[in-house]
């Protein structure tokens, strides 16, 4: 008999959550603890390690002794070496059986209605197959202002502009595992760069990316994570996404205006490296009249409308 995709007795579909570890032993239980707190109740877990060395595992292994009961189905994946984070979620999405996916990192936490949110939401987005919430960060020494994300992109032009410049938080983001297989899972060649690509995956297929005006997760920000400081090996893989494969990705795909946008934002990046601020803010305002897509989403930010709880048009 196959995994139950639905609850019978509530209609709830059932939701993999999915915990990507590496070296998460201080945090993680504060993590499995915001899960199990979940106000929604037809939740599968994985717990995907990617070599830790420290008590990670032993520390999951010895609370879900505690709390397996909980869950509809619980899995924990171990690789025998590092492999990287897109590599990590790849295999937690492998071994899920849900039809939403969720994953949080090994030290970040979920507010407790954040599931039932999600799934609200998309149900009452029927088109919607990815979406992405507010994130509240926080450390030891308190909470940091959230991250802010518009409620509706007028076009998908917008939102490409928009996921390029600033980017979306990836710790809340929420989707359809279906889709997710069909467009390729995450891009393993890049070690520590997923969230970028990702995005993008969805929007060079035409899929809009939904924007749920509420934070969700809890975002922790502390010396081991990603996000503090300038990490060189993230650096790294985004110069490459930017410079190398998202180029031929854009043209493989034929979006041209998307394509040309990249490259003047390329182009405006280098001028902000070279040229004193006020010369350089210039240049670019002058590059984004030859910007169809830069200049439509300049115009698009101002307006009201940009702010309004309506569906992003197609």
């Amino acid at each position: 008999m196959g995994f139950p995709h639905q609850n019978m007795e509530t209609n709830e579909p059932l939701v993999s959550v999915i915990v990507v570890t590496y070296h998460s032993e201080a945090f993680v239980e504060e993590t499995l603890d915001s899960i199990a707190a979940q106000e929604y109740a037809n939740i599968e877990l994985i717990i995907t390690d990617d070599h830790s060395t420290d008590g990670t595992v032993a520390k999951c292994r010895e609370w879900l002794k505690r709390h397996h009961e909980r869950f509809t189905g619980i899995t924990v994946v171990e690789s025998p070496q590092n492999t990287g984070v897109p590599a990590n979620c790849n295999r937690g999405v492998a071994a899920a059986h849900g039809v939403w996916i969720k994953q949080i990192a090994g030290d970040d936490l979920l507010v407790p209605t954040a599931i039932r949110e999600y799934v609200d939401y998309v149900n009452s987005h029927p088109d919607c197959v990815f979406c992405c919430a507010h994130v509240q960060a926080f450390s030891t020494e308190g909470e940091f202002s959230g991250t802010h994300v518009p409620n509706r992109f007028p076009s998908l032009s917008d939102e490409f502009s928009y996921v390029l410049h600033i980017a979306l938080p990836a710790p809340a983001f929420f989707y359809r595992r279906s889709t997710f297989l069909e467009l390729g899972c995450y891009d393993e060649q890049l070690r520590l760069l997923e969230d970028l690509p990702f995005c993008m995956s969805f929007l060079m297929k035409g899929y809009f990316i939904g924007m749920l005006d509420r934070k969700l997760v809890r975002y922790r920000v502390h010396t081991m994570s990603l996000s503090y400081g300038v990490n060189p090996r993230y650096m790294k893989d985004y110069s490459y996404y930017v410079e190398t494969l998202l180029p031929e990705l854009l043209l493989a795909n034929r979006k041209w205006l998307w394509y040309w946008h990249l490259k003047i934002f390329l182009f405006g990046r280098d001028i902000r490296k070279k040229v004193s601020a006020v010369p350089a803010r210039i240049i670019l305002y002058m590059l984004c009249l030859i910007d169809p897509v830069g200049l439509t989403a300049r115009i698009h930010s101002r307006l009201p409308s940009s702010r309004s709880n309506k569906e992003p048009l197609l």
